[in-house]
């Protein structure tokens, strides 16, 4: 497993949100140790280090367990810590060697359960037995190996109010089996969505995707709410989509200026980010910072 250096920065494990105080990795004096933080307050001699992560995005099916090993020398050039990964029923042949791969690798994990990938769009999830979804997550258990996993996010994106029964089933389902927080990435278009199952999650995980005149002040409004929940929280996709060479400056300022917003966020619940996405799909997929045959976009550059 790869050892951590102090200069790859670790963040928090998630055992004791909630109750009055988190759990954060912390450098004290030179070393990894652990730290308290209560009401926003660390000794001098530790410091938070928040989550950069990426999202380590499947082509589909057709992701295989070579082509995710090829990927992790461009998450090594980035200087990324958590690594956000789509299980997909695609790997449940060589569901062993995936798991040895992303916990060799040793970065932290946030494992996404259920999405528009496989096992199925989320049409299909709704007409699933319970009891196979259940089987579904038991399938990966074996990928919290201690404190590698940050939290789980059991649903990518819900689009619909509905099926509230089987929402709440899963997310106390996958918490109860983990002993870890759950949450549910929302995106920002579905704020009647968020509103209906925010209660269900012990983090606050959402998508900001606006471009437009002046995205900024959108994003500096969405920070805001994020924070007004009091719950720790979490971006967990935002980019900016490459379809051309020209798009590659506008993608290099767009993350630039984000992430020195970001920067000026200062909130003790406030948990990082996570970029869409490490490098550009098949089908016309161009979020990546890495062209599809791993060039580095000028974006790169300004990560972690």
């Amino acid at each position: 497993m790869r050892k951590v250096k102090q200069s790859t920065p670790i963040i928090l494990t998630t055992a004791a949100i909630g109750g009055g105080g988190l759990i954060y990795y912390a450098f004290r004096k030179g070393k990894l140790s652990r730290a308290i933080l209560c009401r926003g307050y660390l000794t001098k001699d530790e410091r938070q280090v928040p989550i950069h992560g990426v999202s380590w995005h499947p082509n589909g099916t057709y992701q295989t367990l070579e082509e995710y090993a090829s990927w992790l020398p461009l998450v090594e050039q980035t200087g990324f810590n958590v690594l956000r990964i789509f299980l997909t029923a695609g790997m449940r042949d060589r569901i062993d060697d995936y798991i040895e791969l992303f916990q060799a690798s040793g970065y932290k994990l946030v494992p996404v359960l259920f999405h528009q990938y496989e096992p199925g769009s989320q049409a299909r999830l709704w007409t699933t037995p319970v009891s196979q979804l259940k089987t579904w997550v038991d399938y990966w258990m074996p990928l919290d190996d201690g404190d590698q996993v940050v939290f789980w996010e059991v649903f990518n994106e819900l689009y619909s109010n509905a099926n509230a029964e089987i929402v709440q089933t899963m997310m106390d389902y996958v918490k109860t089996k983990t002993g870890k927080p759950v949450t549910i990435s929302f995106h920002e278009q579905r704020e009647d969505v968020f509103q209906r199952f925010i209660g269900l999650c012990d983090i606050v995980s959402r998508h900001f995707y606006k471009v437009g005149l002046n995205p900024y002040n959108d994003f500096k409004t969405f920070i805001k709410n994020l924070a007004s929940y009091g719950k720790p929280y979490i971006i967990s996709e935002w980019g900016y989509k490459t379809p051309t060479e020209n798009d590659y400056t506008c993608q290099s300022c767009y993350c630039a200026n984000i992430l020195h917003l970001l920067k000026d966020v200062v909130d003790r619940n406030f948990q990082g980010y996570i970029v869409h996405q490490l490098k550009d799909r098949i089908l016309n997929d161009f979020w990546g910072i890495f062209k599809l045959d791993g060039t580095r976009k000028p974006a790169v550059a300004w990560f972690p």
